[in-house]
């Protein structure tokens, strides 16, 4: 069982360094300049779609109309806040929807995290380093949040696995896979916190990892009813992992 809880606040306080104010930009174009942005709206809507399958709270409408809006560049910002606050007051007493919310507001903080690290960021004012950072950046901070999850799933595969051997090793290379796509990330923190170019080989890091990962997981070919649910549970947020992992080795050069 691998655990990335330290590496996890870490990596948040280096976007600290990335906070940058100069005048806006119109936000129908935010998108286009922020690729982890639109990829983090992306994932938020995804959420909340997952929680509206669940729940037919008039808030959940309005979140997921908040977050169109926010798509289609108009005023990301309000779309945000007003997505939040539906979420929040979203009361119940069923732990699925509960735990459906809580990942809406997980995914709606790292897309947040995303805007207010483009808000302000005139390319007009910005060296090209400076851009390239920012969008690596980004695109870093939705990798670790999905890292996170999807470290969690593959850990309740192992835990599912009994006395199944085959699961477990293969959970257990899903792990070290995810370990060596966190070690990449890392390195690209410290190479970002010291104005540096992110490293070729620590973006080849994250995304093989991730495809290792994939791999491991996909090999799985257990029917205990209590792997498959975690199994698919991981697949799931390893398919957004390894998006938002294109992303960096787009994006950190």
């Amino acid at each position: 069982m691998v655990y990335f809880t330290s590496s996890f606040k870490f990596l948040a306080l280096v976007s600290a360094v990335f906070f940058l104010h100069a005048n806006a930009v119109p936000l129908g174009r935010r998108q286009a300049e922020c690729p982890g942005l639109a990829l983090g709206l992306e994932h938020t809507v995804d959420a909340v779609n997952d929680l509206a399958a669940l729940s037919n709270d008039p808030a959940v409408s309005q979140a997921q109309s908040a977050l169109q809006n926010a798509q289609e560049g108009n005023d990301v910002g309000q779309g945000l806040k007003t997505a939040s606050e539906a979420l929040d007051s979203i009361e119940s007493n069923d732990a699925s929807v509960d735990s459906a919310v809580q990942d809406a507001l997980d995914e709606l903080a790292t897309t947040q995290e995303a805007f207010d690290l483009c808000n302000g960021a005139s390319k007009r004012n910005l060296t090209k380093r400076q851009i390239g950072n920012l969008q690596c950046n980004i695109a870093r901070l939705q990798t670790v949040r999905n890292l996170g999850a999807t470290t969690n799933s593959v850990d309740a595969i192992a835990g599912a696995a009994g006395s199944d051997a085959a699961t477990a090793s293969a959970a257990s290379s899903a792990s070290d896979s995810l370990a060596s796509a966190q070690d990449g990330i890392g390195q690209i923190a410290q190479a970002l916190l010291t104005g540096q170019q992110a490293p070729a080989a620590a973006r080849d890091r994250v995304g093989q990892g991730l495809l290792d990962a994939k791999s491991a997981l996909d090999g799985i070919t257990s029917t205990d009813p209590k792997v498959t649910s975690a199994l698919s549970d991981a697949q799931a947020s390893l398919d957004k992992t390894i998006a938002a992992g294109q992303q960096v080795v787009s994006q950190c050069k």
